[in-house]
């Protein structure tokens, strides 16, 4: 499954978990949403992560909602302020896009021409 459970400090105090799903569905939503390519949508959270990060959180928790058949009862102003209450820097919110870097990378070929770091590492016997 391509989901994360991550728990949050709540702006209403107290903490609470939240699934975030990644995968095509959650990726096809956004690229719709935004407009943007894959190099967009990466060079747009390179540039504003104060912006992004939020919009794809509250878009990957929705689409969750939205593989349930529910309504998402979280506005991306509360997604924001979930960010605000535990910090952009907060385990949860760097869990959260270290699962968007894998869902970016997973099983994506290896260009030719371009050595992996793991290949540069001595084998190990």
């Amino acid at each position: 499954m391509n989901k994360k459970i991550i728990k949050f400090k709540l702006p209403e105090g107290g903490e609470k978990e939240f699934t975030f799903w990644y995968g095509t569905g959650f990726l096809g939503n956004v690229i719709e949403l935004t407009d943007f390519t894959l190099d967009d949508l990466v060079m747009s959270i390179d540039k504003n992560p104060f912006k992004y990060i939020p919009m794809l959180m509250h878009e990957s928790l929705k689409y969750g909602f939205e593989r349930d058949g529910k309504e998402c009862p979280y506005t991306k102003l509360y997604v924001h302020d979930l960010i605000d209450e535990s910090g952009i820097g907060s385990a949860a919110v760097t869990s959260w896009v270290k699962g968007l870097n894998s869902s970016l990378t997973k099983d994506v070929p290896k260009e030719e021409g371009v050595k992996n770091d793991k290949e540069d590492e001595p084998k190990k016997k």
